[in-house]
């Protein structure tokens, strides 16, 4: 839609596209590993605090409380490192998604108003490119917190 008002506004919206879909190739495969080992060590804690509760008598009547607890701390801390970690990766995603997002609005707005200004465009024009990339931008979050979603629930799978 926007090329047809003008060509050089299709510019901004294939330059999003093109770091759109960088950003999903290298974040994504990375999503997925860190959520996969984040499941595994999230079960191995969880089977770690059962077998602790479970083997209570066990583990009072010899004395070894101390043991047992350091057991479920070291995996608590490597669960939490973890957690910390895929955290971290998601976060440097959605700000840099929210960046791109930011520099597509900003440049086709921009380049809208340069052109009406030139006379190359109507108002019209950028009362429609605005929503539209707007639209977009939304969209785009939208798709990319359901992927990361997505891997994190098959991590979860994985590990049933």
């Amino acid at each position: 839609m926007t090329a047809s008002a003008d060509p050089w506004l299709a510019t901004p919206l294939l330059m999003w596209f093109a770091g759109y879909v960088a950003l999903l190739a290298f974040f994504v495969p990375r999503m997925r590993d860190r959520s996969k080992v984040n499941s595994e060590a999230r079960s191995a804690l969880t089977g770690r605090i059962v077998d602790s509760y479970t083997n209570i008598l066990t583990v009072k009547l010899f004395a070894r409380a101390s043991d047992e607890d350091q057991y479920v701390r070291d995996a608590i801390d490597r669960h939490t490192g973890l957690f910390l970690a895929a955290q971290r990766l998601m976060t440097m995603f959605g700000t840099l998604l929210h960046v791109l997002n930011a520099l597509l609005i900003a440049g086709a707005g921009a380049l809208a108003l340069v052109l009406w200004q030139r006379g190359a465009v109507e108002v019209g024009t950028i009362a429609m490119v605005l929503p539209l990339t707007l639209q977009l931008t939304n969209m785009s979050r939208q798709i990319a917190m359901q992927i990361t979603e997505i891997f994190e629930d098959i991590g979860w799978c994985r590990r049933a």
